[in-house]
């Protein structure tokens, strides 16, 4: 549970964060606690204007065990 709701907080902050390199750390941050709502919020940072999130977000979502996190990658 207490993962669960890690990864509901950094979502939320990913979203709403304006420095490149913060997000970059959240998305670092996501991959490790793992869940639905990282695999989401990894997937919609692979649109971001910073390249060090978006390749943070894609590594992050390598590790995760997400069925969509795979074809997010592939996209």
């Amino acid at each position: 549970m207490k993962a669960h709701i890690s990864a509901n907080a950094l979502a939320t902050h990913l979203a709403s964060e304006s420095e490149p390199h913060v997000r970059a750390a959240i998305a670092w941050a996501l991959g490790r606690t793992g869940g639905e709502h990282a695999g989401a919020a990894l997937t919609r940072a692979l649109s971001d204007s910073d390249r060090g999130c978006v390749a943070a977000a894609a590594k992050s979502l390598g590790t995760l065990s997400v069925s969509t996190s795979a074809q997010a990658l592939l996209d």
